[in-house]
């Protein structure tokens, strides 16, 4: 009987420092300091196993590499959002930005289709989703201007 008492309250003090890592991440976050908020989310994900709180410091964590403009740990990240099933479908949307950002255009529109797919009535995501078929037809136009340095004008 004791050793189900004891349980929980081990449970509780070990998952404390987890949880004062995320209330400081999402203090952080809510002052607009992402780049601060990062280290913290990154603790988090490191030491946490309860799902719920997982999936949550994840979720932030993409979301402060994508306001911060580091489009390779976002799609990263974004990717483990979405793999792990509970996660909200804007984090799709975000991915396919991440991911166009990155240049990979066929990963981009699956993700915006599975965007569009969930919310249907959001039109970002086929708007967004049309977009990843543009690069390929800029490749194929001829160049408009050809540029030479001029090195007499130049210093």
């Amino acid at each position: 009987m004791q050793q189900h008492i004891k349980y929980p309250a081990m449970k509780t003090i070990r998952m404390q420092p987890a949880l004062a890592q995320l209330h400081s991440a999402n203090k952080m976050f809510s002052l607009y300091r992402y780049s601060e908020a990062i280290p913290f989310y990154l603790k988090v994900v490191a030491k946490q196993s309860d799902p719920v709180l997982l999936s949550e410091a994840s979720a932030r964590l993409a979301d402060c590499y994508r306001l911060t403009n580091d489009v390779e740990k976002a799609a990263e990240w974004y990717s483990k959002v979405v793999q792990s099933g509970s996660a909200d479908p804007l984090n799709y949307l975000y991915l396919g930005q991440a991911l166009q950002g990155k240049g990979e255009y066929e990963k981009a529109r699956a993700a915006f289709e599975e965007y569009d797919r969930l919310v249907p009535a959001d039109p970002r995501g086929q708007v967004f989703a049309n977009a990843c078929n543009l690069p390929g037809r800029w490749d194929s136009l001829p160049e408009a201007f050809e540029i030479k340095n001029l090195a007499s004008l130049n210093s």
